[in-house]
């Protein structure tokens, strides 16, 4: 049963790792956003392979629909504070986000 789900484990580990090393990069908001998603797909994804593995599945069903709506909230309002910023500065790095203090 667990060498079934060894793919899923894998494949939620690369995008971890991924999503780790687009955070370490910061240069732009839309990377550390994609970089977010790939992290939060990975501990889904572990997430899944645990209620595989334990046969958790009505209770981590419930809890993988409250991370998704979550998730997805989230992702419209880092998608907003990017419009503002690009609306600012007219243009989107990291570096020069201390010129919107007041």
């Amino acid at each position: 049963m667990i060498l079934e789900c060894l793919p899923y484990v894998l494949t939620s580990t690369v995008l971890l790792i991924a999503g780790l090393y687009g955070i370490s990069k910061r240069t732009t908001p839309i990377r550390i956003l994609i970089s977010l998603e790939l992290i939060a797909s990975g501990a889904l994804g572990y997430i899944a392979f645990l209620s595989e593995a334990l046969g958790l599945h009505k209770a981590v069903e419930n809890l993988i629909v409250v991370l998704l709506a979550i998730d997805s909230t989230l992702i419209v309002l880092v998608i907003l504070v990017i419009m503002v910023i690009l609306k600012t500065l007219k243009e989107c790095d990291i570096s020069k986000l201390s010129g919107l203090k007041r």
